[in-house]
């Protein structure tokens, strides 16, 4: 097998309007992958059927598993055991890779020499349900600090080492939500080496019904959790810097928890945070913010904070996109024939 071979992992579940783009976009790479694996998760909307189809229209290109309903990551897990390249894409069956994303990875994997990465982190864009595009950019960084402030790429538009994701342990098929970031920080604790694309080639449509739209407390609440872990591994081997940015990261979404609930938001902070901790100024921390909290403590300020956005018409409807640089969308539009 090339040593700069990818295999694609699609997991699908209910998607007979969508899974065949994503296909069809990785079937379209000008670096062919070794493999498209589609999993079947147990759907009932007629996706094995759009997956057989383009099974018998591209012979010994695309395998089809079908299953039990057990989950995106039980899914990727089928899939990942049946991959034989040495690099794997997990496709989302509703996101789409410009013809170029493998060719690009798969360079930048060759400029490391030796091994390469175990992991390309990228840049996406995401389509939400109103239109609007919007850029994630994955910058060079202390993974760390990357893996903390959730900037380092997502499923769809990362590329992952085959084997570095099994000695992981593969994807926890427990997690709800956030699952790719729970397994890179697995995969970081084992010394994971990280190769940062800035280039966007992966397109996320946002669907109504996600995850984050359906469940945001409890994505929330995931989220902390996870992030909290992180914050403990940076405390005993990592940077300050990556302490730092741990911290900031858990302080702003114990804050994103009490627009659900102040009450649990504040259970969060003293779960979370010793007394007396006084956040920097950053993201979710304005000046006002800040002297607010020193004056008068986490629960307090977040009363006064809420109860302002609540008056201004603000409302919580789950973790918000974090748009970095220019919207560069000229090369990304998947052709409508």
């Amino acid at each position: 097998m090339d040593a700069l071979a990818a295999s694609v992992v699609v997991p699908c579940y209910n998607a007979a309007e969508t899974v065949e783009r994503a296909v069809r976009s990785a079937l379209g790479q000008s670096r062919p992958p070794a493999e498209v694996i589609c999993v079947d998760d147990g759907s009932t909307d007629g996706t094995l059927d759009v997956l057989r189809r383009l099974a018998r229209e591209a012979p010994g290109r695309v395998e089809v598993i079908a299953q039990s309903n057990a989950g995106a990551c039980a899914a990727r897990n089928r899939g990942l055991a049946r991959a034989t390249a040495p690099y794997v894409q997990f496709l989302d069956h509703d996101d789409w890779l410009h013809p170029d994303k493998l060719a690009r990875q798969l360079a930048l994997v060759a400029s490391f020499g030796g091994e390469g990465p175990d992991l390309v982190a990228s840049s996406f864009t995401r389509v939400r349900l109103d239109g609007e595009h919007v850029l994630h950019v994955a910058e060079p960084d202390d993974p760390w600090v990357a893996l903390a402030w959730v900037r380092l790429g997502i499923t769809s538009a990362n590329l992952f080492r085959r084997e570095a994701v099994e000695r992981a342990g593969g994807w926890n098929e427990a997690f709800a939500s956030s699952q790719e970031y729970e397994l890179m920080f697995r995969m970081l604790r084992r010394g994971a080496i990280v190769a940062f694309d800035p280039e966007s080639l992966t397109v996320l449509y946002q669907q109504a019904g996600s995850i984050t739209q359906s469940t945001p407390e409890a994505n929330c609440v995931q989220r902390i959790e996870l992030t909290a872990a992180i914050r403990d591994h940076a405390r005993r081997y990592g940077s300050a810097r990556a302490v730092r940015a741990a911290d900031a990261a858990l302080f702003f979404l114990v804050q994103m928890r009490c627009g659900f609930s102040v009450e649990r938001g504040v259970a969060s902070y003293r779960t979370h945070f010793a007394p007396g901790y006084v956040p920097p100024i950053g993201r979710g921390v304005g000046r006002a913010y800040y002297h607010l909290h020193r004056a008068l403590g986490f629960e307090l300020a977040q009363r006064i904070r809420v109860a302002s956005r609540r008056a201004a018409g603000w409302r919580q409807t789950g973790l918000p996109a974090r748009p970095r640089g220019p919207q560069r969308l000229r090369a990304l539009q998947p052709s409508q024939s």
